[in-house]
C-alpha cells in the first residue's frame, strides 16, 4: 500500500502518522476501503479528477485482493467498457455519469451495466448526489420470455437426444450427453463440463459459476428423476472437448465456446428452446418434485435463494401448494 511520501528520512514521522491512521480505520471497519484519508487529502487538492483518474482508481480497487487472470481480466473489461462511455479527459462528476446513463437504451442491460459502473466510482470517490443514479437504474428487460418445456415435452426431448448420443442419428456425441445433464441435473450449461457424477448418477458435484464472482465453488447437483439416469444413459459419459473437473482447469473463454457449440446443435432439433429453458424446466419440475422445497431447489442450482424465488415463484401453482400441504399433513399424522 503507498503512503504516499517520499523514501526520504523526513518522511518517517507522516508514514507512521498514516500507518496508525490506517491501523485505526482497518480495526474499525474490518476492512480498508480506498481513496484512503492521505489519497483522499491528494484528490481534493486537484482541480478536478478526470474519468481517466476515476478509471485508474477503480482498477486498483478492482484488483486489490484479486489475481490477474483471464476470469478476473474479462470482469474488468466489461467495467472498462462502461467507463470508455465517457470523454477521459473530462471531469467525472455525477451529471456526467448520469449524461452517459441516458445515452443507454431504457430498461437494457446496459444501461444497468452502466449505473453499477458510475455509482460504484462515484463511492469510491465519497462524491455526494448518488441518488441520481439510482433513479435511473432498473432491472433489465429479460431478452426473451422463459421457454421450458413441459415434462411431457422434456422426456421426448431426452428421448431424441439419446439418440444423438448413441450416434444412432447421426448427431455429435458429447453434445447430446452436455443437453441432457441440464434437463437431467439442471446444470448451468458451462457447468455441464466440470459435471463429475457420483455413484449410480442421482447425485453429482459441479462447480458453480457466477458472473459476479470469479471463485468457483462446489456444490451437488441431483437428479430429480432417477430413472432418467439409466434410462438416457447418462453414466456413459463421452469424452468432452473440455472439461475442468479440477477447479484450476476451469477456463471461461473455451467454456463459452462449447456452450455456444452446443446451443446450436440444440436449435437443429429443438429451435423453440435454448439451452437455459432447460435449466428453467428443471426449476419448475422441481416445484412438484421437491413440493415446494424452494431452499433445497436452489442450492441444487447454485444460486440464492431470493433470486430462485424471484424467477420462479409465478409457477407455483395453487395445486403445488396443495399437494405440498397434504404430504405434510401425512407425514404428521
Amino acid at each position: 500500500m503507498s503512503l504516499g511520501l517520499p523514501a526520504e528520512a523526513i518522511s518517517i514521522t507522516a508514514a507512521i502518522d498514516r500507518i496508525q491512521t490506517a491501523d485505526l480505520r482497518h480495526r474499525e471497519a474490518g476492512t480498508l476501503i480506498r481513496p484512503l484519508p492521505w489519497e483522499i487529502a491528494a484528490l481534493e487538492q486537484k482541480t478536478a479528477i478526470t474519468v481517466a483518474d476515476a478509471t485508474a482508481a477503480l482498477r486498483e480497487s478492482f484488483f486489490r485482493n484479486k489475481p490477474e487472470n483471464k476470469t478476473t481480466l474479462n470482469s474488468w473489461k466489461r467495467l472498462k467498457t462502461e467507463m470508455n462511455r465517457l470523454p477521459e479527459a473530462a471531469e467525472f462528476t455525477i451529471e456526467l455519469a448520469v449524461e452517459g446513463i441516458l445515452s443507454t437504451p431504457k430498461n437494457s442491460r446496459t444501461r444497468y451495466e452502466a449505473c453499477k459502473t458510475y455509482k460504484r466510482v462515484a463511492k469510491l470517490l465519497n462524491m455526494t448526489g448518488v441518488m441520481a443514479i439510482d433513479d435511473l437504474r432498473a432491472k433489465p428487460t429479460p431478452k426473451r420470455d422463459i421457454n421450458p418445456p413441459d415434462l411431457e415435452t422434456a422426456e421426448k426431448m431426452l428421448q431424441t437426444l439419446r439418440w444423438a448420443v448413441s450416434r444412432k442419428g447421426g448427431g455429435v456425441m458429447w453434445q447430446g450427453w452436455v443437453t441432457c445433464a441440464v434437463i437431467i441435473y439442471g446444470c448451468r450449461p458451462s457447468e455441464t463440463f466440470g459435471l463429475k457424477l457420483k455413484g449410480d448418477g442421482t447425485s453429482g458435484l459441479c462447480w458453480t459459476i457466477k458472473r459476479k464472482n470469479a471463485n468457483l465453488v462446489q456444490r451437488t447437483a441431483m437428479a430429480l428423476h432417477p430413472d432418467w439416469v439409466k434410462q438416457f444413459e447418462m453414466l456413459e459419459q463421452p469424452e468432452l472437448p473440455y472439461n475442468f473437473y479440477n477447479k484450476a482447469d476451469y477456463d471461461s473463454e473455451k467454456c463459452k465456446h462449447y456452450v455456444n457449440q452446443t446451443t446450436r446443435w440444440l436449435q437443429t432439433y429443438f429451435p423453440e428452446h435454448t439451452l437455459y429453458d432447460l435449466r428453467h424446466f428443471w426449476a419448475i419440475d422441481a416445484i412438484v418434485q421437491l413440493s415446494g422445497n424452494s431452499v433445497l431447489a436452489a442450492k441444487c442450482m447454485g444460486h440464492e435463494h431470493g433470486v430462485h424465488t424471484d424467477t420462479y415463484h409465478n409457477w407455483m401453482q395453487a395445486a403445488d401448494v396443495e399437494r405440498a400441504v397434504r404430504e405434510i399433513q401425512s407425514r404428521s399424522l
